[in-house]
């Protein structure tokens, strides 16, 4: 047999067995090799400052313990602990201290979890604390329906700041600031609400001004020098209508709290006119002060109008008024018993101002 028949015959044998010719293996694909992951640089003095906040954010909001009366969280008992000797209010300062010695904990831990950390240089760390004051932590737990959700108020309450400066070894000196917020910032924490702020807010006053740090009423009160538009005086809010009432610190609700306030008696409807020049900053309605109106001054101090007939509609929040402008008429809506005008007067840190000696100097 030839060759070429040899081939032919080799071929047609290898299709009806279903071969196919033997094929060279292609070359593998190499893997390239992993790229190494770059060691994290160490934390520099504001990425350590960065770090504590996030640690301090972490914690655990304070307990409050068994500190709390049974009716704390009854909204019509709330007032009566008011109504009680010194002794039966210890328990807010001694709640306040133990809070306080919580944040102090809390930012010592945060510190060592801070230590821990992989990139941290070496530091050495040193607290620092502004405690609040109790009438703070009282106001927001009047906003509170449980410990847990007080707890949380009252750490929000509490700003850190922090700074870390470089020693000459390369390693850091960590210093932690804990404040309290101002009180209207931290009395905004729960809602934004005016009506609830303001119901807070007067709750602050009222204790900062009657109580002192240990939740003792004081003997007497003292009233501040005269600062702000107070110095440069004030002009009368009621035209000609002058039976001005010495009503401040006149007991209330059978003596449960004290009136921080002056009465100005009028016939209904009669205009009211704003003592001084201001921004209107609050316009609204409660139960205690009817309809009423806030005027604050260029320095801080707020100046309440109560009782109003009517909710004032020709004026808005935000708007300047001057002294002497017409912002209201007399009334006897909310917690009054007669037509009159309660005016009330805050400084910018909290404190009741006694309005009846300015009032008296411009009186007709």
């Amino acid at each position: 047999m030839n060759i070429k028949l040899s081939a032919l015959l080799l071929a047609l044998i290898l299709l009806i067995c279903g071969c196919t010719p033997i094929q060279t293996a292609p070359e593998p694909t190499p893997i390239p090799a992993p790229t190494p992951e770059p060691t994290p640089a160490p934390l520099d003095g504001e990425a350590l400052c960065a770090e504590l906040h996030a640690l301090w954010e972490q914690s655990a909001a304070p307990i409050l313990g068994d500190y709390l009366p049974e009716n704390m969280f009854a909204q019509e008992e709330r007032w009566q602990i008011f109504g009680t000797d010194d002794e039966d209010r210890a328990w807010l300062p001694a709640m306040t201290a133990d809070i306080v010695t919580q944040f102090k904990q809390a930012l010592d831990a945060a510190a060592d979890q801070l230590a821990a950390h992989p990139q941290a240089p070496s530091f050495t760390f040193a607290a620092h604390m502004d405690a609040p004051s109790w009438q703070l932590l009282f106001s927001l737990l009047l906003s509170s329906g449980s410990p847990e959700e007080a707890a949380g108020y009252i750490k929000a309450a509490m700003a850190l700041s922090a700074q870390a400066q470089q020693q000459a070894d390369g390693s850091y000196q960590l210093t932690a600031q804990l404040s309290p917020l101002p009180y209207k910032e931290a009395l905004a924490l729960p809602d934004s609400d005016p009506q609830r702020i303001m119901s807070r807010s007067f709750s602050y006053s009222y204790t900062f001004t009657v109580f002192d740090e240990n939740a003792c009423e004081y003997e007497e009160y003292i009233q501040p020098p005269a600062e702000g538009n107070l110095a440069s005086g004030i002009v009368w809010p009621m035209g000609e209508y002058t039976r001005l009432r010495k009503t401040w610190y006149a007991d209330r609700a059978g003596g449960i709290r004290k009136h921080t306030g002056t009465d100005i008696w009028a016939p209904a409807d009669a205009e009211l006119y704003s003592c001084t020049d201001g921004i209107i900053t609050y316009i609204g309605y409660s139960d205690g002060t009817g309809y009423a109106v806030i005027v604050t001054d260029e320095y801080g101090y707020e100046f309440h109008y109560y009782h109003m007939i009517r909710q004032t509609d020709f004026l808005q929040v935000g708007d300047s008024v001057n002294a002497g402008d017409l912002i209201g008429h007399v009334g006897n809506t909310g917690n009054s018993d007669l037509d009159h005008l309660h005016l009330t007067i805050v400084a910018p840190d909290g404190l009741y101002i006694n309005p009846y000696p300015y009032l008296k100097a411009v009186e007709p």
